[in-house]
């Protein structure tokens, strides 16, 4: 052991006391001020709002209430101020007196930070020079996907970018706007403006509100409109929950006074989130299209850049051919790639180019020409030019006409009565009516699909449509073996007088005929009661007869793929109904999750369901392939019943057994009885007995979907002894 001496010697400091005590707080004050620092960098970097010819709004967050100030100036030089006149957050501040088509340096302050100089561009007031803007859109959920797109938007050196919407996963979330939207663009926000158009994904947030400059063109609204150079931009809401858009809407009131009050723009573009025309055969036609598009056509909107599909896809140019001949149309460009996960697309008649990626798009504008450029990782994939004054040619043009003909078209199916099949045989009488809204002559040719099996006479149509005429339809059906083939197909082609193709989307598919069965299905008395395993092995099961003729659904027609059958059978023993399901044919290999009793998200699933018939009562009780149930009254979930069941499942099939107790209905049981199968694609369905519910599609005309509560679907379930 050291002596203690020695011990005291290695403890005393050498430095006098005075100067240990002046590098002690000179060390700690080094620290405070590291923290200082750290506490001063901005939560959100400054970026660019609402730049025009003469001015530009700088805007940042930080995370205290402080005065800011910006400095700005020619590069270089730095000698105005702009300083806000109470502490904030979220900073905004206007840069006036700027000159158009100029260069200027900005810098943003507060307290004792001062943040790095960035630079912009003011926009230019006429068309002289061409310009170019960039647009994106549905940025969110992933970042590094987000600043990859950013990286290439960077290169391409846009004027100033327009994002299509949904810039976080939940913009009510405040935590999520900066890590996915703010901190991967910033490196081009803070140079180029963004003009930002909502999104469902925003929920519409106050958050929205505060980070965008929505104030400057339109207090307290989400739409607005600009102008760049040669171009009149308008931005609009097209998220129906939280935003009017008929025609007696303020939204619409504002747009044609807007769209009029700028018609002499040499280009007119506009943006909103939802395609109005989607290569997504499960998205729902939203109404705006029937609203929004006319006007558009009328005030010469030149395209349409949208969101929410997260591809990239680009249609014909929509439009009407006018009653000399002359074709005027709009493109509508769905830019979806910012970076939330991507979606397939299905081809549709109005649609010119589809692509599943990551992707964003750039225009070029020169005094008569627009050029569409989308491009990804590797380079321009797609590009569309539009000149000012020429025509376009009938492969280049899809008729609005055409599509109205179709939504009119489906809702004459949709009202007709259905066809009753009594002991397999068919016969009626089809008579439909509809509205068309073509400005130029058209004749009209019927063919047909699938009818084999059905004898279809005695048709008469308009076989030349005049100008504002009415399609008139009406033929003879008949059939002995309804059930065992598909629904026959009608297809009317539309061609010139003279010949030749009016426009690209000239073929109509439809399904004319709704059919019904009304035959009763007979539940077989089981000499015992088989094991609920999902097996249906049980000798008793082979007593009950094979049902097999299910209807496939429009859907599933139009669709078309795997082989798909649904096996099932009936039987009782008295007080228990029993019902087994083999299913095949499955397009989905993945099977859904295993989930909680009457979770509405079992609709989504692949599922078998059996729809019983009690008066003015419908029960109905629906298993998944991954074991869930849903059972309801009316429609009301929150009824449960008593049941058994067990399902088993593979990649190509599964199956499922009930066993429903027939006391649960009170005195009386069942008289009638309906049975669907449908799968978690949203485009395969098939129905012992069609329901002909309508939904709103247009990949297929009409579209109908299941209604397991329908009574006017279902037969007469007979329980034998």
């Amino acid at each position: 052991m050291p002596p203690s001496g020695d011990h005291n010697l290695i403890m005393e400091s050498p430095i006098p006391k005075s100067i240990y005590m002046f590098f002690l707080i000179g060390f700690f004050s080094l620290l405070s001020c590291g923290r200082r620092e750290s506490a001063s960098v901005p939560l959100v970097y400054p970026y660019l709002q609402n730049v025009t010819s003469d001015g530009a709004t700088v805007m940042w967050e930080t995370g205290d209430s402080v005065i800011g100030k910006v400095r700005y100036g020619a590069p270089g030089s730095l000698e105005q101020l702009v300083t806000e006149q109470k502490p904030e957050t979220i900073h905004k501040l206007r840069l006036l007196g700027l000159n158009a088509d100029s260069t200027y340096s900005y810098r943003a302050e507060y307290s004792s930070t001062k943040l790095g100089e960035s630079h912009f561009r003011t926009f230019p007031k006429d068309g002289s020079r061409p310009w170019r803007m960039a647009v994106y859109g549905d940025s969110r959920s992933n970042p590094e996907k987000h600043a990859a797109i950013i990286r290439g938007i960077i290169k391409a050196n846009p004027l100033l970018v327009m994002h299509t919407g949904d810039y976080a996963t939940d913009g009510r979330i405040y935590g999520q706007w900066k890590p996915q939207f703010f901190d991967p663009a910033a490196e081009l926000l803070k140079s180029v403006p963004l003009f930002p158009v909502i999104g469902n994904h925003e929920y519409n947030s106050p958050w929205y509100y505060r980070y965008f400059d929505l104030d400057f063109y339109h207090a307290g609204q989400a739409y607005y409109s600009f102008d760049v150079a040669n171009a009149h931009i308008v931005l609009l809401n097209s998220d129906a929950p939280y935003a009017d858009w008929d025609m007696n809407s303020g939204q619409m009131r504002w747009l044609i006074e807007d769209l009029e009050k700028h018609a002499s723009a040499t280009w007119k573009i506009v943006s909103f989130h939802h395609p109005p025309f989607s290569a997504r055969n499960l998205r729902p036609v939203i109404p705006q299209r029937w609203v929004w598009h006319p006007v558009f056509e009328q005030h010469g909107v030149d395209i349409v850049f949208n969101g929410h599909d997260h591809h990239y896809f680009r249609t014909y140019a929509v439009g009407t051919t006018e009653p000399r001949g002359t074709r005027t149309g709009i493109p509508y460009i769905i830019t979806g790639g910012g970076g939330a996960p991507l979606e397939g697309a299905e081809p549709q008649d109005y649609g010119a180019f589809i692509r599943k990626g990551n992707h964003f798009t750039t225009v070029d504008f020169e005094a008569d020409r627009l050029t569409l450029r989308a491009i990804d990782d590797s380079g321009v994939f797609d590009s569309l030019t539009i000149h000012k004054g020429f025509g376009l040619s009938p492969e280049q043009f899809a008729s609005y006409p055409a599509m109205i003909f179709k939504l009119n078209l489906a809702n004459a199916i949709y009202k007709s009565t259905p066809f009753s099949i009594r002991k397999g045989m068919l016969k009626g009488r089809l008579s439909l009516e509809v509205p068309t809204y073509f400005k130029i002559p058209l004749n009209v040719e019927l063919h047909w699909k699938n009818a084999d099996s059905y004898a279809i006479n005695h048709c008469r149509f308009n076989r030349l449509l005049k100008p504002g005429d009415t399609l008139k339809l009406k033929c003879d059906l008949e059939s002995s073996s309804v059930g065992s083939s598909p629904t026959p197909i009608a297809q009317v082609l539309f061609s010139l007088p003279g010949g030749g193709k009016p426009f690209i989307n000239d073929t109509v598919n439809f399904f004319p005929f709704k059919i019904r069965k009304t035959d009763p299905l007979t539940a077989a008395h089981l000499s015992q009661s088989p094991v609920m395993d999902g097996a249906i092995g049980e000798l008793e099961w082979k007593e009950s007869k094979p049902l097999m003729d299910f209807f496939p659904s429009v859907r599933q027609i139009v669709t078309g793929g795997l082989e798909r059958t649904t096996l099932v059978r009936l039987g009782h023993s008295g007080d228990t109904l029993f019902v087994s399901a083999v299913v095949t044919g499955i397009t989905s290999p993945t099977r859904s999750e295993k989930r909680k009793r009457d979770d509405l998200s079992i609709m989504g699933d692949d599922c078998f369901a059996v729809s019983l018939g009690l008066e003015k009562k419908v029960f109905v009780f629906v298993a998944t392939s991954s074991g869930s149930l849903l059972d309801a009254l009316n429609k009301n979930p929150e009824w449960n019943g008593g049941i058994d069941y067990s399902v088993q499942g593979s990649e190509s099939a599964w199956t499922v057994e009930m066993a429903i107790p027939l006391s649960q209905f009170g005195p009386g049981v069942p008289k009638a009885i309906n049975l669907s199968r449908w799968e978690n694609n949203g485009l395969s369905a098939d129905e012992w007995n069609p329901t002909y519910s309508p939904i709103n599609r247009s990949y297929s005309l009409p579209a109908f979907g299941i209604d397991m509560a329908e009574p006017a679907a279902m037969v007469p379930l007979v329980l034998t002894h």
